[in-house]
């Protein structure tokens, strides 16, 4: 294997890795997330933190965000 060979794989396993941790998020702006509600695709954030936080008992809730990723909310 020559040096232009073994320069390519490592760009390729380079690019790759760039790759691995790449995700489609979005963050959803806050006068959307009151549209959301409105229009029934989501719940209101405060019924989501209350779920949340009845789910890890003990646990503390300093803020919330909306994203959309491969075209969900989170």
């Amino acid at each position: 294997m020559n040096i232009e060979q073994l320069s390519l794989i490592a760009s390729i396993l380079s690019l790759a890795g760039t790759m691995i941790g790449y995700t489609d998020t979005i963050s959803v702006d806050p006068n959307q997330a009151v549209e959301l509600v409105k229009e029934d695709k989501i719940q209101p954030f405060e019924q989501l933190n209350r779920f949340a936080l009845a789910k890890h008992t003990n646990a503390t809730m300093e803020t919330s965000k909306l994203e959309s990723e491969y075209g969900h909310y989170t």
